[in-house]
């Protein structure tokens, strides 16, 4: 994102349920990772067999954060060109599109989502800031 763009450049999301609930489910993802990871080296440090009954738990528990977190990033739609910008496919990718070198355009949009609150579609270009109040919203208060 080059610096000369300003927040007003940012749209706001209509619908942000299924992307805040995308953040958290990637969130607590990361977090059964960090679990499994430490598990599973403690178990060969230790040497201990019985951290294997908790390390086959969190590893279940991943699988289980996963396939959900697919379907609530397969429901999480852009709401100008309604493509999956949470989920990467071989569509082509607009020109703005953003991407961190090891990861694809889906899990860098998840990971602007979770430190920054704001993403860019990868196939409209569009930046959406989770945190901007959308027009509609102004006369709810």
């Amino acid at each position: 994102m080059p610096l000369s763009e300003s927040i007003r450049e940012y749209r706001s999301l209509p619908h942000k349920r299924s992307f805040v609930l995308a953040m958290a489910i990637t969130s607590f993802q990361f977090l059964c990772l960090v679990a499994t990871g430490t598990l599973a080296s403690l178990m060969i440090i230790h040497d201990d067999r019985s951290l294997g009954i908790p390390l086959v738990i969190v590893m279940a528990l991943q699988a289980a954060i996963w396939l959900s977190g697919l379907l609530v990033r397969k429901g999480a739609r852009c709401p100008l060109c309604k493509g999956t910008p949470l989920l990467d496919n071989t569509a082509t990718k607009n020109a703005r599109a953003q991407r961190i070198f090891p990861f694809n355009y889906g899990t860098t949009a998840l990971i602007s989502l979770l430190f920054t609150q704001r993403f860019r579609c990868m196939y409209c270009g569009s930046p959406f800031d989770l945190i901007k109040r959308s027009r509609s919203d102004y006369g709810r208060e």
